[in-house]
């Protein structure tokens, strides 16, 4: 498959509280292809298009001669060539909001080398927000009130809701995510 550089992993809510954007109504062959990640949220696979993603179904994952292991390490190598520079942004009480051009945003979750690079603003563990594909929010678990600063993160209001992810707070432990409750 000639588009494999252009394979990017896409966060998404597997179900909206409202019930929309269920895959339920679609053919098996038309479904796209998903990995779970934490909570209410799976990973999903497209090919950045110049002016669209196109996500991985079934039918097209079946030709391409690979396992959802092979894919999903595929997707997360191109990821940065998808990505402006990362910056962090001090959003007060040691919380941290992460751009990186403004689509690709929540899918940083994914990179491994990235975390290990922030550990020294993160005291403690990493918890995570993901309202949206393109707000991240970081804070260090040892911080006074981490989960509270980082739940209020998780509930941001958005004027798009389009793009919308999750409300949950997630935390990064052995080299993976996972839903945090405190």
């Amino acid at each position: 498959m000639s588009d494999t550089l252009f394979i990017v992993p896409m966060l998404k809510q597997l179900a909206r509280p409202d019930g929309a954007g269920t895959l339920a109504d679609l053919a098996p062959a038309d479904t796209p292809v998903v990995r779970p990640l934490a909570a209410d949220v799976v990973v999903m696979y497209a090919i950045d298009r110049p002016n669209r993603l196109e996500y991985i179904t079934r039918k097209t994952f079946d030709t391409m001669d690979m396992d959802l292991d092979a894919l999903h390490q595929l997707a997360v190598r191109n990821l940065p060539r998808c990505l402006d520079r990362i910056q962090l942004h001090d959003c007060g009480d040691g919380v941290i909001g992460i751009s990186a051009g403004g689509t690709f945003e929540a899918t940083l979750l994914l990179l491994d080398d990235l975390w290990p690079r922030l550990a020294p603003h993160l005291p403690g563990q990493p918890l995570a927000a993901i309202p949206s594909r393109d707000l991240i929010f970081t804070i260090g678990s040892a911080q006074p009130r981490a989960f509270e600063l980082i739940a209020e993160r998780a509930r941001t209001p958005l004027a798009d809701r389009h793009h919308a992810l999750s409300t949950a707070v997630f935390i990064r432990q052995d080299h993976g995510w996972s839903a945090y409750n405190n």
